[in-house]
């Protein structure tokens, strides 16, 4: 049953982005949003500045770059990490110290969002985003430095990693899941931008776009949520 859930639920998105639609709506399901958003700024936020205490000021920068970009898209976008757990876990696994962490994934998978959307900003030149100024407009030292905040809190979200989940089956699978975002966002980004350029740019360089862009940053979100109840088989290497 897991193993279907995951090949519907990577369909469903692929056809999503190649149709290019936009989901909008909360998950009927996804009804303790609250819990998610105390994690992210008692937990997850605090978390990655004491990683950088060491450093005058920048613990601060840190708190004022996620919060501002997390989420950077619409509050069910990640809430596919505590479905895909919560329908494969056991009862007994439900324990509230594995769904605060189950929240973790997904703030710390948010944040990966985010800082593609960081540098997806600059390369289009956007303004704003779900509602407000993008980072680059509003931090001290501006695109540049907004440029390497993406960098910087990518690090913080692996050293996140490793601190919550260091001792749990799948770690290094989730190392994976998470520099899956960046790194596939960027190839297809990359292409985006080649296409403006390129007049025989064909259909399959355009898929490849799409699955790179879209879909496998995606899909990586409801793997994450089998990974944390362990359940590997069903993601393909």
């Amino acid at each position: 049953m897991a193993a279907r859930a995951s090949v519907n639920l990577r369909g469903f998105l692929a056809r999503v982005a190649q149709n290019k639609e936009n989901v909008h709506v909360r998950h009927k399901l996804d009804t303790e949003i609250d819990k998610y958003y105390k994690t992210l700024h008692n937990v997850v936020i605090p978390d990655c500045m004491d990683l950088v205490k060491e450093i005058p000021g920048y613990p601060q920068r840190v708190k004022e770059c996620i919060s501002h970009t997390t989420p950077s898209y619409y509050d069910g976008w990640n809430f596919s990490i505590e479905l895909m757990y919560k329908t494969v876990a056991d009862e007994h696994h439900q324990t509230e110290k594995n769904l605060e962490k189950c929240r973790i994934l997904r703030a710390l998978k948010d944040m990966s969002y985010a800082m593609a959307g960081i540098v997806d900003d600059y390369a289009d030149k956007g303004e704003y985003r779900h509602g407000k100024k993008v980072w680059a407009s509003i931090c001290e030292g501006g695109q540049e430095a907004a440029i390497y905040d993406s960098v910087a809190v990518n690090y913080l979200i692996l050293l996140m990693l490793h601190r919550h989940f260091r001792n749990d089956p799948g770690y290094s699978r989730l190392l994976e899941l998470y520099n899956m975002v960046p790194g596939t966002a960027a190839i297809g980004n990359t292409l985006d931008i080649l296409d403006r350029y390129n007049s025989n740019y064909s259909d399959d360089i355009w898929k490849h776009t799409v699955q790179n862009k879209a879909m496998n940053s995606i899909c990586t979100a409801g793997g994450t949520g089998l990974v944390h109840v362990s359940v590997f088989t069903v993601l393909q290497d």
